[in-house]
């Protein structure tokens, strides 16, 4: 997928990627208040937390509104680091949140950079 035909999809699904990002992303996380879905993986659930305690220490900006920001730029890298942020922010269940299959897809088919085959 070329980036311009990524960010279509990202412009398509941006409501929707907004709210996986303040619902999961680490810098929002709050242990007490986790989402209602069975761990199915423990022992992928606590390298994951270690993992988003390091994201959610690195974060200095809001996601939401970094999210915002670089989809207007169009910054197809940031984007990507942004949602593979997120992900790890998701508990490691076979019960999917809502949406989460749209995040899942661009992460795992980022767009081709010019030069790249």
């Amino acid at each position: 997928m070329t980036e311009a035909e990524w960010l279509e999809k990202v412009r398509e699904y941006e409501e929707e990627l907004k709210g996986l990002i303040t619902e999961f992303h680490p810098a929002y996380r709050n242990p007490r208040k986790r989402p209602d879905m069975p761990i199915t993986a423990p022992n992928a659930e606590k390298v994951c937390d270690q993992f988003s305690s390091a994201i959610a220490k690195e974060t200095h900006d809001d996601p939401k509104y970094r999210f915002e920001r670089l989809l207007s730029e169009g910054n197809t890298c940031e984007l990507v680091s942004l949602f593979n942020e997120t992900w790890f922010g998701v508990p490691e269940s076979r019960s999917w949140p809502p949406n989460f299959e749209i995040l899942c897809q661009l992460c795992e088919d980022p767009p081709e950079y010019e030069g790249e085959t």
